[in-house]
This record gives structure tokens, C-alpha cells and sequence, in this order.
């Protein structure tokens, strides 16, 4: 092979699979898969462990190659940011976020660098100095960048209302994984997670601690239905957790059933027996849970979004907010819909499994080599 398609990594390989993690594992996967002849694919991270480094190799069979900086990722993106360090990335370079090295283009550089934004708002909300850094980010993704690609038609739209991209935006969606699938022992992994006879599904993240806050309150509504909430992925955040916050609202521990992180089999058996995936994500433009329950033909009640309104096109309940702003209760009022209206599930499984059809790994892998060549 004479050419490599350096991909830069975000998060990958840790032991929580953030909504960075799960695009990035799933498109660089698909992009080996689908890589042209004479070109190959190798990663770059931040510096980490050995056991994250062994982590990443197995996730991706058929990497040429992993280098990883000095600098771990919190220092890494502040030293990109700021152009503070010169660790070389020639060649064709795809980051599966805006994690990169953004700098003038060099007269002799022929390097080609694109980057992924994930939403037009930032991913997280620990801290405004992260929202500080995402705008920063952006500005100079349009500055430098050769290519940006996005999830949706509205992330476009919203980042072209910031500035003039000049044809640089590329929309390119995600998808759902072949391993998402009911494996052949899927009562018995039922029965290891004691999964509750009937339940609702809420899928949280480490980097958003609001998705905890936002369960609780939907806990707490007098309009939410009494069925439990089975809840995937962490359930503490720095010094917070869903348990204390829980016992302040006065929440009973049999509301909420916690399991953990999951792998893509046990994700399946959660999704496969729920009433509902509830996605309380207002920032999650990829959507990859909602395209995950679709699969898995599980009804979905999101929050309205331009972004998540793209994706589930009409096969989901979209809520909007109350007049004073509040979620909690259309969320919990669309989730009763879907548990006591006749036929309105069926319905929405019926439309999910029709438009999931549309959305694949391998396509927008393709998609991003094409949009690599076209550059």
C-alpha cells in the first residue's frame, strides 16, 4: 500500500463509549472495511495507556499503524487550539471530531485535512470553558480545515449561518452496526441484567451530567407513566450522582434500574423488550441511539430537535418544549402515547424499521473516501 488515511481518534477505546467514541469506532471500522485498493488506514490518539493502546488494535483489525502524541487529550486539544505544538500529520488526514491539527496551510503542504462536527452546539456541558474551546474549534475549522463533515442537513445549515464554509460541508450520517443484532442467548442475558417485565429505556452520557438532571425531572413529573426507567451508561458524574439526585427529588430506588455500560448484544436484548428508548439528548445530532432502537424496533420519544427531527423523519414522537420551557412533561405525556394508545407503537416500529434502512456504516465510510477524492 502507498497511501494511508491517517484517522484521528476522540475518545475511543475508553472504558465509557461517549457519543464520540461510539461514531468514531463505528466509521473508522468502516472506513478499513471499505478502503480503496492501494490505500490503508492508520489512527492517531492522544497519549494512552497500554491497555487503551491494546484496546484500540483490537477494536480495529486491519489498522496499519497507531501513533499516539506525548500530550494526553485535555493538554492535546488546548496545544492544537493554540497551534503550541508541531507534531507532524502529513498526508491525507479524516478526525472524527474537530480534534485536530488546524493550522495555515504551509505553500509545499499537500496534505489534506477533514474534520467531523458533531452537532453545532457543543457535546458537552461540564464546563463553559468546553463551550469556549468548541467555538474556538469551529472558527478554526473554517479557517483551515479542507473539508468538514456533519451528520445533518441542519448542523449545515447552522454552521453556515456562522460562517462561510464556501462548499466545504459535507453531510454524511451515521449508521447502526452489524453487531447490534439479538444474539442466540438473549434470555439469558436478560435475565443476568434482571430486567424489569416491562420498562422504558434512557440512554446517558459521562460528558453530559444534564441527561441525569433531565431523568430525574421526567421521574419526578406527575404525567410520567408508572413503569420503570432502565437506565444505560453511567449514573454518576464527578461529584454527582443519579442515585443522590434521585433521593432529593424523592425519587424511590424500583423507578429507575441501572445497568451500566453495555456491549453492542446486551444493547440489543435492553432495546429489543423496551416499551421506549426516552433520548433526552438535546445536542445529539448523529442520533445514534435513536437509529439503534429503530433496528431493534423499539419505539422512540425524543426531544424536537432540527437535527433529530431530520433523522427520525416522522418514525418517532417529537416532543417540543412546554411554554415555560419545560420537557419534562411533553416527554413524559409522548411516552404515554406510545404506552396507552392503541396501535400507535406498532405504528412508530413499523416506520423506524423503514427509515433505518437508509442509514449504514459502509455507505458513509464510501461516502467519506468519495468526499476525500473530491477534494
Amino acid at each position: 500500500m502507498t497511501t494511508a488515511l491517517r484517522v484521528i481518534l476522540d475518545d475511543v477505546g475508553g472504558q465509557t463509549r461517549t457519543p464520540l467514541a461510539w461514531y468514531g469506532e463505528e466509521i473508522t471500522r468502516a472506513l478499513i472495511q471499505t478502503a480503496p485498493d492501494e490505500i490503508g488506514v492508520s489512527a492517531f490518539t492522544a497519549a494512552i495507556s497500554s491497555e487503551r493502546e491494546a484496546r484500540i488494535h483490537e477494536l480495529f483489525p486491519g489498522l496499519l499503524d497507531l501513533e499516539h502524541a506525548m500530550l494526553p487529550a485535555r493538554e492535546m486539544r488546548e496545544a492544537w487550539l493554540h497551534s503550541l505544538t508541531t507534531f507532524p500529520l502529513p498526508g491525507l488526514v479524516h478526525s472524527t471530531s474537530l480534534f485536530a491539527p488546524l493550522r495555515a496551510r504551509i505553500d509545499d503542504d499537500s496534505g489534506q485535512m477533514v474534520v467531523t462536527v458533531h452537532g453545532a452546539a457543543a457535546v458537552s456541558d461540564r464546563s463553559t470553558a468546553k463551550d469556549r474551546w468548541f467555538e474556538k474549534a469551529i472558527k478554526r475549522a473554517w479557517k483551515h480545515a479542507d473539508g468538514i463533515v456533519v451528520p445533518t442537513y441542519a448542523v449545515a445549515n447552522e454552521l453556515g449561518e456562522m460562517f462561510d464554509f464556501r462548499g466545504r460541508i459535507r453531510v454524511i450520517a451515521g449508521g447502526v452496526a452489524d453487531s447490534l443484532a439479538l444474539p442466540d442467548n438473549a434470555d439469558e442475558r436478560a435475565r443476568l441484567m434482571t430486567l424489569p417485565e416491562r420498562f422504558a429505556v434512557v440512554m446517558t452520557q459521562q460528558s453530559t451530567q444534564s441527561t441525569g438532571q433531565d431523568l430525574v425531572k421526567l421521574l419526578a413529573d406527575a404525567a410520567m407513566p408508572d413503569i420503570p426507567i432502565v437506565v444505560v451508561g453511567p449514573v454518576a458524574w464527578d461529584d454527582e450522582t443519579l442515585s443522590a439526585m434521585a433521593v432529593k427529588a424523592g425519587i424511590p430506588p424500583a423507578r429507575y434500574w441501572p445497568v451500566g455500560e453495555l456491549d453492542d448484544a446486551d444493547l440489543a436484548v435492553v432495546l429489543s423488550r423496551a416499551s421506549a428508548l426516552v433520548h433526552i439528548s438535546r445536542n445529539d445530532a448523529f442520533a445514534l441511539p435513536v437509529l439503534a432502537a429503530f433496528k431493534l424496533e423499539c419505539p422512540v420519544v425524543h426531544i424536537a430537535t432540527p437535527s433529530l427531527d431530520e433523522v427520525s423523519n416522522g418514525a418517532a414522537i417529537s416532543v417540543s418544549p412546554s411554554p415555560d420551557g419545560d420537557l419534562s412533561r411533553p416527554i413524559a405525556e409522548g411516552l404515554r402515547r406510545v404506552l396507552e394508545e392503541s396501535g400507535l407503537a406498532e405504528e412508530l416500529v413499523a416506520l423506524g424499521s423503514d427509515r433505518v434502512r437508509l442509514y449504514d456504516w459502509r455507505m458513509a465510510a464510501e461516502q467519506i473516501w468519495q468526499f476525500h477524492a473530491d477534494l
